[in-house]
């Protein structure tokens, strides 16, 4: 499976880990820009473009007793898209409507 690994600050892991599973959603987005810096934005006269990829998570865990961070797996599976979106806030109106 691929994945992007990225090193969380503990708290911001912590927080997002042990929210209550009916308290409001929290996610992680993980915003991934290339290597060549002249490619990261595109500027129109009533549009700028940030050329990126960008990812969500989240998790219902245990907190963590690192002292710093926590490196975690964002599956590349879950890219950000407006149907991830759209998907994601779906869900979070699912959870309300109980």
């Amino acid at each position: 499976d691929a994945n992007v690994i990225f090193d969380l600050n503990v708290r911001s892991f912590n927080l997002v880990a042990t929210r209550h599973p009916r308290g409001i959603p929290l996610y992680l987005f993980l915003v991934c820009f290339g290597s060549d810096l002249d490619q990261w934005i595109g500027e129109e006269d009533e549009q700028l473009t940030l050329r990126a990829s960008a990812y969500w998570w989240m998790t219902s865990d245990n907190a963590s007793r690192n002292v710093s961070s926590v490196r975690i797996k964002v599956p590349v599976a879950n890219r950000l898209t407006s149907r991830a979106i759209a998907d994601l806030l779906q869900a979070a109106n699912k959870r309300f409507k109980r």
